[in-house]
């Protein structure tokens, strides 16, 4: 399965994190602000999950959901790298 990361910004020193269990466990965050990435869902047509943008542009598949997602995080992940180093 993939792995959670934190990401923190040196510019800013925000936080930006996938949100799952982890993060709640951890004190004096602060507030938090949380978005939906993307999405899992099943495709019928396709007999397989998807993960997609929330455009709806497909970002890949898997046969399972579980395999759906730890692609969906990998993703995620990369994109919030890539979002912090640019800004």
């Amino acid at each position: 399965m993939a792995k959670h990361k934190i990401f923190i910004s040196k510019r800013t020193g925000n936080i930006v994190s996938l949100c799952d269990d982890v993060i709640d466990n951890i004190p004096d965050l602060g507030p938090k602000k949380i978005q939906r990435m993307a999405n899992v869902e099943f495709d019928n047509s396709q007999n397989s999950w998807v993960i997609s943008e929330l455009t709806g542009e497909s970002l890949g598949s898997a046969p399972t959901r579980s395999e759906a997602i730890s692609q969906e995080i990998s993703l995620m992940n990369e994109r919030i790298k890539t979002k912090m180093h640019e800004g």
